[in-house]
């Protein structure tokens, strides 16, 4: 039997993108024409002066033209074909937490992304009838600290998508239920669930994993099964 061979062939997107210190990217079809584009965030320079090693409240030259809209996007989507770059917003220090999901029901895929090491924002992003076009920018929690993952999906089986998130900073496996009104700023606190509080993994995943016709919540090398008719979970370690 021949074993037949993957070529591959390399292509750059992009030589000189407007952010260091990329994180994250996705795949989805934001125009509707068949083709994947590519979604990508990045944490950007360091918006903060460090004197002697230590970070101060300081602004440095990079957080000064961040504050003045000067600085380049740290969200932006390219289109496929062509790869034109497109921004979708400039929040500083974007951490690896990034995820897709129909956040607000309009049928249009919108872009959940959270910040690193020493900042404590998740946002989401809504897309405009025209992707092209101005995104809006909107603030789902302060709570935790650094999001190294971010998930949507529906996680306590109601019938209705939940936006997930592992802190490691904050040591928190969490998720939160979408408000009727997801402009809302911040998302309610009621509407915010914690699986564990004793947590710094890595990787996310939801998704019946045994087959029981139940959703668990996969978070590293651990399994969350949720205790009936409640919002508390069980961890199999």
């Amino acid at each position: 039997m021949q074993t037949q061979r993957l070529r591959f062939r390399h292509e750059v997107i992009d030589a000189a993108p407007p952010t260091t210190k990329l994180g994250t990217c996705l795949t989805t079809d934001l125009t509707g024409n068949g083709h994947p584009d590519v979604v990508v965030g990045g944490a950007g320079p360091e918006t903060k002066l460090f004197v002697g090693g230590g970070r101060t409240r300081l602004p440095s030259v990079e957080g000064i033209k961040q504050a003045t809209g000067l600085a380049g996007p740290t969200l932006f989507w390219y289109e496929n074909p062509g790869w034109e770059r497109h921004a979708i917003s400039d929040v500083p220090q974007l951490g690896v937490g990034c995820a897709l999901g129909d956040v607000d029901g309009d049928g249009r895929v919108d872009v959940l992304a959270g910040q690193g090491i020493h900042h404590n924002a998740v946002y989401w992003f809504e897309q405009p009838p025209d992707p092209r076009s101005s995104w809006d920018r909107h603030l789902v929690t302060e709570r935790f600290e650094k999001y190294h993952d971010l998930a949507f999906g529906d996680v306590d089986d109601d019938g209705d998508p939940e936006v997930v998130g592992l802190s490691q900073r904050s040591g928190v496996v969490f998720y939160y239920d979408i408000p009727a009104d997801p402009t809302v700023e911040p998302w309610p606190e009621e509407n915010c669930h914690v699986v564990d509080g004793d947590s710094d993994a890595e990787g996310v995943w939801i998704g019946d994993l045994d087959g029981d016709g139940r959703t668990e919540l996969v978070v590293g090398t651990d399994v969350y099964r949720r205790r009936d008719g409640t919002h508390a979970w069980t961890p199999n370690r």
